[in-house]
This record gives structure tokens, sequence and C-alpha cells, in this order.
């Protein structure tokens, strides 16, 4: 697990009632089939019952560290949980090395606003110099 990837949980866990709703994800099964760059539409598709008769799972993708931007790039992000609790995304990816970091946070929020939102992806973050942006 990376550094930036503790250091994500540490906060996120100040701001949710169950410290397990944060949590590093260690093994996530990357079978693709859906569409680049929309991760939520592949999660919801993939969530039917004749699929992996599971649910849609919330988090955040900790990249590897980039020494020419000296940062690392945390990306929000949706993929699947199936009967098992076995993590599958669909969603293709360029960089096999990401950390998945579980945050039912996002989903809880998404969810309980569904009707006022007009997205469920959140915007992605920056970890430079010690601080998240």
């Amino acid at each position: 697990m990376k550094k930036v990837t503790r250091e994500l949980i540490k906060l996120r866990q100040k701001y949710v009632a169950n410290p397990k709703a944060i949590q590093h994800i260690s093994s996530v099964s990357k079978i693709g089939g859906g569409e680049l760059n929309q991760c939520y539409q592949n999660a919801f598709k993939s969530k039917a019952p004749e699929a992996f008769g599971g649910s849609m799972m919330s988090g955040w993708l900790v990249q590897p560290y980039d020494p020419v931007t000296n940062s690392t790039a945390i990306i929000q992000h949706w993929w699947n949980v199936d009967r098992n609790d076995n993590h599958i995304d669909t969603t293709p990816t360029l960089n096999i090395d990401s950390d998945y970091v579980q945050d039912l946070g996002i989903y809880v929020f998404c969810f309980t606003n569904d009707a006022r939102l007009d997205t469920h992806l959140g915007k992605s973050m920056m970890f430079k110099d010690g601080r998240f942006s």
C-alpha cells in the first residue's frame, strides 16, 4: 500500500461514522469490458444479478507517484462487488499499479442526493508536498 493511500484513508476516516467504510482493497479483479473513462456507467451496468449478483462500490484509485510533477493523482472511481465480497472492475485502466480505496461515504452521498446530482462522479485529487488538493 502506498504512503499516499494511508494518508487518504486517515483523512477520509475523520468524516465517516464507521472507520471500515474507508479502507484499502488489496485485491480487485480487473476484467475490463467496459468503456474507458466511464467507470460509473460501467459499474451501474455490471451490478445486475446476472452479471455479479452484487452492488456498486465507490472510492478512489491512488496512482503511482509521478516524479515529473512531484505528485500523486487520486481519481474518484466506481467498480463492483459480488455477493462473495470480490471486487471487480470492468473499466479499462491505463495503470495497473493503482491502489483501490473503498469510500462508502461517496456511495451514500450519491444515492441519498441522487435526484439533485448531475453526476455521481466526484472530482479527482492531487497529493503534492504533503497536501491534498
